[in-house]
Parts: structure tokens; C-alpha cells; sequence
């Protein structure tokens, strides 16, 4: 029997019994999800004419911050400021279309005279909820499609029929303009403004959706439970109780809880208050003084043993 030498080439596979690769536009949805890292994108960060943010897929180019560009996709304004430079991303989870080019005098003449025409939408928009008598607010107006119709944005939390909001609309702006309705959140992610913070709002930044928030979460980070102190400019639960909630939740479970039993100088005392983040706590000794002594190093009471 003889050996094959070792620097022969490997033999091929008959012909029809190799695995063949389709391409990622003639795979089907399944294959494509279960291939990993099957795109990777060039994308910039654009600043939209309504002051909201967007990612985009730019192609070969120089496109340097603060460039004016055109901006392709299903319900994107016709032009954008670049806001940062081009960057690689694997597999992005959010694309909002595609930058085309770069803008010329005549698209931020055509830009602006769409902005313009939103603005003359949502003043004629807020006189009609008015003379209703109707309770919505409306945020803004949208152009889609190239400004061959609008949207018209309206937060509200009650039931309306809106068919004679549409009828009069169309009537008094003779545009074609369709009616969104959205929640506090929404409403305040679109509009924007500074938090408590002093930042400028998260949800008109970076957050994609809204993690739901509770009132358990305020507690267990020691705020007061006061409107003004873990309520938002949207008048709901702040959405950054939710970035530590977590560390919160473990680090509760390493102090002792309120109403413990701790021995300190040799006298048990009970805990009345836990400040987690400096590791302290407040404990209240039998004579009714009140001592403040770190959460880690004192022994709980000694159980007797069962009889």
C-alpha cells in the first residue's frame, strides 16, 4: 500500500457536490440571520432639518463634518448636515438611508422651502385643534415623499375622531397631510430640550426605544418620590432611572435592608436608612441615638441554636 505524497495537490470534489454560497441578495431571510457578520456598512451621522438625528450609509468619499449632503430614503428630508466622520459598522442596527451626494445651492433652496411649507402645516394645524376645541397638541409637521404630502404630528391621550381634523386640514392648507398621534415620550423625543441634568434630552440623542420604567426602580436608588425630582420634561418616569438600576439591585442585596438588626459597640441597634453609593448607613441604637457606621463589618445578632 502505498502513501500519497504529502505535497500532491488535494483532490477536488466531483462536480454538483460542493456547498455552493448564494449571494446575500438571493439568500432567504433565514440564511441571512443565520449568517453572522453578513454586512458590513459605512455610515455617518447626519443632523436632519428638524433638529433630529439620523444615520446613514455613505458611500466612497470625503465627508467631513459640517458637509451639506442630499439624503435618499423612504421618509427622509432631502438634505442633511454631516455631523461625524465616516465610520465602519458590522451588522448596524439602524440605517435611515443613504447619503447621495453632496448638496447643491438649488436642494437647500428646494430644503428650505419644504421646511417652510411644515411650518405653515403645523400653524394652520394648531388653529384647527383650536377652534375644535379638540385635546391634542401638535408637535410638529413632517414632509414625506419629497414634500408631496405631510404628516401631521399630535400627542394626545384621548380617544379623538380625527375625520374633520383631516377634512379642514386639507380644506385650509391644500396639501395632502395624514395625522400621527404619539405619547408624551414621543412627543418630547421630537421636540427635544435640556434635562434636569443639564444635557440635553437622551431620547432626543441617542436612545432607539423606551425601556419601561418604574416607580420600584426610584425607590431602589433612594430619590424622593416627588414629580419634580424622578418625573422628566415629558411630564413621565425619567428614562435613566433604567442605566443603573441594575448596580442598584446588586448592591442592595450586599447591605442589610431597613428594619435589620446590626450590632455595633456591642449593643444592637435597628438600620433606618442605607446611603448605597457612599456605604453607609443610619442605625438607631436602643438609648435613641441615631449613628452613622459603615454597611460592611458589622455581624447581624447571633442566632440561638434550635433546641
Amino acid at each position: 500500500m502505498t502513501l500519497p505524497d504529502r505535497h500532491s495537490p488535494r483532490p477536488s470534489a466531483p462536480p454538483g457536490t460542493g456547498k455552493r454560497r448564494l449571494p446575500m441578495e438571493s439568500q432567504t431571510r433565514e440564511q441571512q440571520d443565520s449568517s453572522w457578520g453578513k454586512r458590513l456598512v459605512r455610515v455617518v451621522s447626519v443632523r436632519l432639518g428638524d433638529g433630529s438625528r439620523g444615520v446613514f450609509e455613505a458611500p466612497r468619499g470625503v465627508f467631513t463634518p459640517g458637509t451639506t449632503v442630499t439624503l435618499g430614503g423612504p421618509s427622509t428630508p432631502g438634505t442633511g448636515v454631516i455631523l461625524t466622520h465616516a465610520g465602519m459598522v458590522l451588522d448596524p442596527l439602524r440605517v435611515d438611508g443613504t447619503v447621495t451626494g453632496l448638496a447643491t445651492d438649488a436642494d437647500v433652496n428646494r430644503e428650505a422651502k419644504v421646511r417652510a411649507r411644515e411650518h405653515v402645516v403645523a400653524r394652520i394645524g394648531r388653529a384647527v385643534m383650536r377652534d375644535l376645541d379638540l385635546p391634542a397638541k401638535v408637535v410638529c409637521a413632517r414632509a414625506e415623499d419629497g414634500g408631496n404630502r405631510f404628516s401631521l404630528i399630535v400627542c394626545t391621550e384621548d380617544r379623538i375622531d380625527f375625520r374633520v381634523v383631516l377634512r379642514t386640514l386639507g380644506q385650509r392648507t391644500r396639501e395632502r397631510v395624514e395625522l400621527r398621534v404619539v405619547g408624551d415620550r414621543d412627543a418630547a423625543k421630537i421636540i427635544g430640550g435640556v434635562g434636569p441634568c443639564g444635557l440635553q434630552l437622551c431620547c432626543n440623542t441617542f436612545l432607539e426605544n423606551f425601556a419601561p420604567v418604574g416607580m420600584r426602580m426610584a425607590r431602589e436608588q433612594g430619590l424622593a418620590l416627588h414629580p419634580e425630582r424622578v418625573n422628566g420634561v415629558c411630564g413621565r418616569l425619567l428614562c435613566c432611572l433604567v442605566y443603573e438600576d441594575a448596580a442598584y439591585r446588586a448592591a442592595r442585596a450586599a447591605v442589610p435592608r431597613l428594619g435589620d438588626m446590626r450590632d455595633v459597640e456591642g449593643t444592637l441597634g435597628e438600620v433606618i436608612g442605607v446611603d448605597t453609593l457612599a456605604g453607609t448607613m443610619r442605625v438607631r441604637m436602643p438609648d435613641g441615638r441615631e449613628l452613622t457606621v459603615p454597611t460592611t463589618g458589622l455581624a447581624p445578632p447571633e442566632t440561638p441554636p434550635a433546641t
